[in-house]
């Protein structure tokens, strides 16, 4: 009769090659052999490889794993496996990114807290997202639909609501599954209403040692204050101003 003498046969199940992970990190493989496993080390390559971590206990053709607490680095992993023959295999070499920086995100306009005016109503907003391996990134205007943007862009358009604070959420995800967000509170102010000058009519010729001028008061939607600045010139452009 014929007795099987194979090596070990070692896979790697996770992470998978060239993926992007956050620390720990659970190094999964499975071994099959004719015999008995003895024993299988994890090696990890940063600047040399090194054994980490090593099981003596092993179950045959069911999923093992080391969990490794890592620093940020691209690293080489692999396991190899000896059975009760001595026998010996090494399994692929996987590569393996450890990120665990979460994306860092910044409004610049609106500005947290400040008000905008409330026209146009369609207006564009401006952010920044700081990550070296981006994902996905969307935002959403006052909690409603999420809207998808390229991690790479640095503003939107969005439509305001007149009156009130309105606010727009970011978010971002790397490839290591970190995750950010920002968001920033506004208030929208409308513009009041068009000023109309009543007295002295336009194009009229006046004589005059001390001159009143009259206009129609505007209306603000919000009820602010309203402060009135006149403006006299001779120059068509009010290049130089007389008062």
């Amino acid at each position: 009769f014929n007795i099987q003498d194979n090596s070990p046969t070692v896979n790697l199940i996770s992470p998978s090659n060239t993926s992007f992970r956050t620390s720990p990190v659970n190094f999964t493989y499975n071994v099959t052999d004719d015999f008995t496993i003895n024993n299988c080390s994890l090696f990890i390559f940063d600047t040399a490889w090194n054994k980490n971590k090593t099981h003596t206990s092993i179950t045959k053709n069911v999923a093992m794993n080391f969990s490794v607490t890592l620093p940020e680095y691209n690293y080489l992993w692999f396991v190899q496996c000896f059975d009760n023959r001595d026998q010996e295999s090494n399994s692929s070499t996987f590569n393996i990114t450890i990120d665990n920086t979460k994306p860092v995100i910044t409004i610049s306009h609106p500005v947290n807290g400040t008000t905008i005016a409330g026209t146009p109503t369609t207006q564009t907003w401006n952010f920044t997202i700081t990550e070296n391996n981006p994902g996905t990134c969307w935002y959403n205007v006052n909690d409603k639909t999420n809207i998808s943007v390229a991690c790479t862009n640095t503003s939107a358009s969005f439509t305001l609501i007149k009156g009130i604070w309105n606010n727009i959420t970011i978010y971002a995800n790397d490839t290591a599954g970190n995750s950010g967000n920002n968001i920033t509170f506004f208030f929208t102010n409308t513009q009041p209403n068009k000023i109309i000058l009543t007295d002295p009519a336009n194009n009229t010729l006046k004589v005059f040692d001390n001159l009143t001028f009259y206009w129609q008061i505007g209306v603000d939607n919000d009820s602010d204050g309203l402060n009135y600045t006149i403006h006299v010139s001779d120059q068509l452009d009010f290049s130089t101003l007389l008062m």
